[in-house]
């Protein structure tokens, strides 16, 4: 049976300290790791603070050497502020996806979960199992957590997917 999984997949988590980029990058690589995909994820801190720039690599695929994704090969943007991610423009491939478009205001019932609203959009573009998106929150968040985070990711994905089926 020939190998259907994608050549590296690159995502690049871009924003302020304290929005929960790196939540959601370890999310998205234990997600892909669930659904037995090599992985490597890296972070780079800016201030070491509440705030200051924080990016996190993540990158996917049958075989990956290395965490950071190259110049010009992130094909998908999470960037959790528009002011500041167009500073990281350029290391988008031509056709790069920027989840930021892709938000709705039906979505935003609770900006503390952006980073979660940018998963479930992510989840919709990627080919990755909802069932491993939600091994990974299992994974990553504790029992306190869990259910609300994973209420927010579900109703992403619900309202993309009957996007989809309305055809818009």
């Amino acid at each position: 049976m020939p190998d259907t999984k994608p050549e590296t997949v690159n995502i690049l988590f871009y924003g302020a300290g304290g929005q929960g980029i790196l939540t959601a990058a370890t999310i998205c690589s234990w997600a892909a790791l669930h659904d037995g995909f090599q992985v490597k994820m890296s972070a780079i801190h800016g201030l070491a603070r509440r705030g200051g720039i924080v990016e996190a690599h993540v990158r996917y695929g049958r075989c990956v050497f290395s965490p950071l994704i190259p110049a010009g090969r992130v094909d998908f943007l999470a960037g959790f502020n528009p002011k500041q991610t167009r500073k990281v423009r350029s290391q988008l491939r031509r056709n790069a996806v920027n989840l930021a478009e892709w938000i709705d205001p039906a979505m935003l019932r609770n900006r503390r979960q952006m980073n979660i609203i940018l998963l479930g959009i992510l989840s919709q573009q990627l080919s990755i199992r909802e069932q491993s998106w939600i091994e990974a929150m299992g994974t990553v968040f504790h029992a306190g957590h869990r259910e609300e985070n994973l209420e927010a990711f579900m109703s992403v994905r619900k309202l993309l997917s009957s996007c989809d089926r309305d055809g818009e």
